[in-house]
Formats: structure tokens, sequence, C-alpha cells
């Protein structure tokens, strides 16, 4: 029953992609329809994957609470470095992944979500004690889906982002809001995303790095990239390039070449613009976003797949 909280949260995020779809464009609305479908099939077959290989939840181990600490941690590590000493999110988030994987491997899943949840936007936060209730709700989750969707990208991201709207809800808070950007930047950021999650996937399957080392070093260096070339542009150009990594951590079970990636990074372009006006100020959004869009073309073909072997 615990994973339709996580239902929720995702789904949450696509409902109002999907209106916000059908407000800008009647036929990009019918395109993203089909998609909840695709969505919701691949998300009733990933629980069901779970229920057959792990059982029900059998209880809390010793470990577990060692891993929620490490996502309390680097939560309130990641806000701090942000809001206090001014450094860019997506900088802090990926080099806390990158030294995470390099000296602390075993848990550098706890610590890659925890930095999503850390940032979240000052704005929206009053109390250093409201960034705890956020951590402390991420690492439950971390632990309840830990064994859950295995290797799909951006379920690091969706626990964040969970725990920033639980923390949302139970404080009164109110989300940001964004402007979409213009055609121009809409289509470097359709051309980030692409490439964001194809440079990770190659990082990952051809270099053999690990999924937190590459999505972290794409981010990282992908921001440096943008400050130079873009730099008027650099915060949304990099956060769109950063949402897109996280489906390049999708193991190759899921998508054994290249070509998939290219298409799902597309569509992660498309999601995110749209969720431009949404939930801004919480940590794992954009994470979310990309878990949203995985599932979604994943499930999508997999449907297709499997109404053509009923009608043989």
């Amino acid at each position: 029953m615990f994973f339709l909280l996580l239902l929720f949260i995702s789904g949450g995020l696509y409902v109002k992609v999907l209106l916000e779809a059908y407000r800008v464009s009647l036929w990009l609305g019918f395109f993203i329809s089909f998609f909840v479908v695709g969505f919701v099939y691949q998300f009733q077959k990933e629980v069901k994957a779970y229920k057959e290989k792990e059982g029900n939840f059998k209880g809390f181990q010793k470990e577990d609470f060692l891993l929620m600490g490490w996502v309390l941690v680097s939560t309130y590590f990641t806000f701090i470095v942000i809001n206090y000493l001014g450094v860019g999110p997506v900088f802090v988030s990926g080099t806390l992944g990158v030294f995470a994987s390099l000296f602390l491997k075993k848990f550098m899943m706890p610590i890659f979500c925890g930095s999503f949840v850390g940032m979240v936007s000052e704005e929206i936060v009053n109390h250093p004690a409201e960034v705890f209730l956020a951590g402390s709700v991420a690492g439950l989750l971390f632990v309840l889906y830990k064994r859950g969707f295995q290797d799909v990208g951006g379920k690091l991201g969706t626990i964040a982002f969970g725990g920033g709207i639980f923390m949302i809800f139970s404080t009164g808070q109110s989300f940001s809001s964004e402007e979409f950007p213009s055609n121009k930047v809409t289509f470097i950021i359709l051309l980030c995303t692409i490439v964001g999650a194809l440079l990770t996937y190659l990082l990952q399957h051809r270099i053999k790095l690990s999924p937190v080392l590459a999505s972290g070093l794409v981010g990282v260096m992908g921001g440096l990239f943008f400050q130079i070339l873009y730099p008027d542009l650099a915060g949304n150009l990099t956060t769109a390039l950063y949402c897109s990594t996280f489906v390049g951590m999708s193991s190759q079970k899921r998508f054994r070449k290249e070509s998939p990636i290219i298409l799902v990074g597309l569509m992660v372009g498309v999601f995110f613009i749209l969720s431009f006006p949404h939930f801004g100020g919480v940590g794992g959004k954009i994470g979310t976003v990309a878990f949203v869009s995985l599932l979604s073309l994943e499930g999508g073909r997999n449907l297709l797949e499997d109404l053509v072997k009923i009608l043989k």
C-alpha cells in the first residue's frame, strides 16, 4: 500500500504537466495523455515485480536508520552551502554526488538523495526545523522504496520531492512559480535534456562510471560550461541538463541502446518546460520530472508490446 504514496507524489506533478499541456495546445495535451496510460501501466508493473521479489515490507533494519541519517546530513549540508554560501544548487548537489561516489560509495545513494532535498529554496523555508522535516520524511521514503523501482532514473529525486511536499503541506507554505521560457530558450532546453541524458548514459555504460558519478560530473561540468557560454540563462539550462542526467542513470536492463535514451531525453525536456509554473522551490522536482518521463515512455513501449502479443 505504501507505493500509493509514491504514485501520489509523481502523479501530482504529472497531472499539473498534463493540464498545462492542454493549455498550450490541444495536440500536445493528447500526446501527453497517451503517455499517462503508459505511466500507470509501468508503475503497476514495477510494484508487481517488487512484491514478487521482496514480498511484504519486513520492517526497519539497523542499517536503515544509518541510511536515513545520511539523507538528513546531506540535506542540511546542501541547504546550508546553497543558501548561506551562495553556491549554485546543481553545482553543490553534483559535487556532493561525485564526492560520495568516490569516497563514500556505500552511502552514495542516500547522500545523493539528500542533496536533492537540500535544493529547496530558502524562499519557502521559514525555519531550519522545516528542512529537518523534509529531510526526515525523505529519509523514511528512501528506506521504504530502496528496493522498489530498481534502476529507474529519477527515483531519488521523487523521494526528495515527497519530503519537500510533505514539508509544504505541513507548514502551510506556498510553492514558488516561474513563467514559461521564450521559444529560443525552449529549443536550447530540449537540446540540453537530450545531450544530458545521452552523455550520462554513455559515461555510465561505456566508460563504466557509477550512475551517481556520471550524473554529478555532467551536472557540474555542464553548469560551468553554461556560466561561460550563456551566463544569463545558466540557471535554467543547468537545471534542465541536470534533470536529464537522471534518465541517463537508468540501467541497460531498461534501455540497451542509446536511441531510446535520446527520446526520453526529449520527453524530459517537454515535461521540464511544462512544469515551470508548478511546485517551484521544492528540491527533487526535476528528479520527479525524469521519473515520470522515463516510466511513461517505458510503459508506453511495454504496453504496445504486450498488446501485440495478445493480438497474436
